[in-house]
């Protein structure tokens, strides 16, 4: 009967195991129909108490001060994932303004009926050219970039290139 017993017990821990395993991945599901819901929760602190100059890279740029405002409003797009959200509207890129330090990443949302396709906007300088998105996305689709390179990067939808925004990366 003891053996029974430990059987029995042995047997219930195994399916709790698979039971948690099994909630835990459908939680995770990637479902590019689904709507997604708009991630904007501060989550990670950035310094609010310093003015940092970003250089634009382009000579006919001027450099780009980000002010402890600045930072404070970008904080606002910051994903409870550590990752600074942009969505794409019908209206274009909100934010079309971000201040992000170095070393973060953004993910652009497809919210509108169009496609998206991110692309810089500097095309006399080579270290931009990693934005550029290599296929056109669908409504609920995402692209995430990490940016590892100080300055502006200007960027517009390949597919409506008179949508454009910026992000400023110090």
């Amino acid at each position: 009967m003891k053996n029974n017993t430990k059987f029995i017990i042995a047997g219930v821990i195994c399916v709790l195991i698979v039971i948690f395993a099994l909630t835990r991945n459908t939680n995770n599901t990637n479902n590019s129909n689904a709507t997604i819901p708009t991630p904007i929760i501060p989550v990670v602190p950035v310094d609010d108490t310093s003015s940092v100059v970003v250089n634009t890279g382009n000579k006919d740029v001027p450099k780009i001060v980000v002010t402890p405002e600045l930072k404070k409003e970008s904080k606002s797009y910051l994903g409870r994932d550590g990752v600074y959200v942009v969505q794409y509207t019908n209206n274009g890129f909100v934010p079309q303004q971000l201040q992000i330090p170095r070393g973060k990443s953004v993910r652009f949302i497809n919210m509108s009926d169009r496609g998206l396709r991110v692309f810089s906007d500097n095309s006399s300088d080579s270290k931009f050219f990693e934005l550029n998105q290599s296929k056109t996305i669908g409504k609920g689709s995402t692209y995430t970039f990490s940016f590892v390179i100080d300055g502006l990067w200007s960027y517009h939808n390949e597919t409506y290139p008179s949508d454009k925004a910026n992000i400023a990366v110090y």
